[in-house]
């Protein structure tokens, strides 16, 4: 059975997220297909999903943008998941509705919301333009929270990863049924090549005695206009080989950010 590497590349905003894996041409004999047990699964789809809200994120929101936190104040506690939702739906439309009377860009938007026992909260990232003050007084039905997104080498995955965190802890996938997000974002749009990374050459990237500054070396020549950011390998020992998450940016958003 030959195998060759594919690279599953996205071009995000500033941001290039790579899914490096193996595919192979042929296979010699017949073989039991070994399935991953259903917690193996589970995580795998966890982790799939948080990707691509990441990529979508970059993809869509820049260092003007804002998140924003919201919670309800005792009186306007819903006593259903189902009637948070309605509530957030009234302060989407209050906030569209503000923006098209001052003039401002469209309302782009993704939302996780939390459950926590009988408290309700939800997480968002919008597009900025708008004074922050006005923005957490639109909520009007309890505590209102923003920042401006901070953007590091990996943009702000680690953002996601707390907004998605009920997620992990009740061990559910993240999926359309635990956050929602605005119909204009441009989803990003994979390229794939095969037969780049050579298998000789995906054993040496994984290896522990290849060092961080060899692997960004690898990468950046890989990967032309990008710096390095990280690189995630998996072995896999039941096909015995490898695959790969990498993470890098543009050079030029680095510059700006630096200045």
């Amino acid at each position: 059975m030959r195998c060759q590497y594919r690279e599953q590349i996205y071009k995000c905003g500033n941001y290039l997220d790579v899914q490096i894996y193996p595919v192979f041409n042929q296979q010699v004999g017949r073989r039991k297909k070994a399935k991953p047990t259903s917690q193996i699964q589970e995580r795998l789809n966890q982790i799939n999903a948080e990707n691509a809200f990441v990529r979508l994120v970059h993809n869509n929101f820049i260092v003007d943008d804002l998140a924003l936190d919201l919670t309800y104040a005792d009186k306007y506690l819903p006593e259903t998941l189902e009637y948070a939702e309605k509530l957030l739906h009234n302060f989407l439309r209050r906030l569209k509705r503000y923006r098209k009377k001052y003039n401002l860009p469209d309302l782009k938007y993704v939302c996780v919301t939390e459950a926590s026992g009988c408290r309700v909260h939800h997480h968002l990232i919008v597009n900025g333009g708008i004074d922050r003050d006005i923005l957490e007084q639109l909520w009007g039905i309890g505590y209102a929270n923003s920042q401006r997104l901070q953007f590091d080498e990996e943009g702000i995955t680690d953002k996601v990863r707390y907004i998605t965190k009920n997620s992990r802890s009740e061990k559910k996938p993240l999926n359309k049924k635990r956050w929602t997000s605005s119909k204009n974002l441009i989803k990003p749009k994979a390229q794939e090549r095969t037969g780049k990374i050579s298998k000789q050459q995906a054993k040496e990237l994984a290896a522990d005695t290849t060092t961080q500054l060899e692997q960004a070396a690898y990468f950046e020549d890989l990967y032309p206009g990008y710096f390095f950011a990280s690189v995630a390998p998996y072995h896999n020992l039941i096909n015995n080989e490898f695959y790969f998450h990498v993470k890098m940016y543009r050079k030029e958003y680095i510059k700006r950010k630096r200045k």
